[in-house]
């Protein structure tokens, strides 16, 4: 009688490089959409972008095709951060990425949000919008740092 073989320890590893992958092309996909939105709100933008922008009016992408995109790269972000430090149960580091996604992800949407003249109060000037995007993938790239160095129980470098 044979007994059923252990899957290999590369399958898990393999496994967390392919949640990273898809973590980093949702991620991009997510900041993309959001800039490409930016950049067709009011008679400003870009007629090549706006035409990006416009969508069909039924279903699901009532709003806008690239805010549906962005949305549906964001998820894909999120669970694929928690795929990529669940599978070797790192559930700190899961959590740690996970906040921190988000967290740099709600900086970029306020950044949609105030750089549209007409959905608030204030309106920014496009290089303050461009740092709020720029800081909050720089809020991700930290959080997905201090989580990387959690999951592989590195101790921080003495000061």
């Amino acid at each position: 009688m044979r007994t059923p073989l252990a899957p290999p320890a590369s399958s898990a590893r393999s496994a967390q490089v392919w949640a990273r992958r898809c973590a980093q092309a949702g991620w991009w996909l997510f900041v993309v959409g959001v800039a490409v939105n930016i950049g067709a709100i009011g008679p400003t933008g870009p007629a090549r972008y706006a035409q990006l922008a416009a969508a069909p009016d039924h279903g699901f992408t009532d709003y806008h095709l690239v805010a549906t995109l962005a949305a549906v790269g964001l998820v894909i972000t999120v669970v694929s951060t928690i795929v990529r430090y669940g599978l070797p149960r790192c559930f700190r580091a899961a959590s740690t990425a996970t906040v921190a996604t988000l967290l740099g992800a709600v900086v970029i949407y306020l950044a949609d949000w105030l750089a549209d003249p007409w959905s608030g109060p204030v309106a920014l000037r496009p290089l303050l919008v461009f740092g709020l995007i720029l800081a909050g993938v720089a809020l991700r790239g930290a959080g997905l740092a201090v989580s990387d160095r959690s999951a592989s129980g590195a101790e921080p470098p003495p000061r």
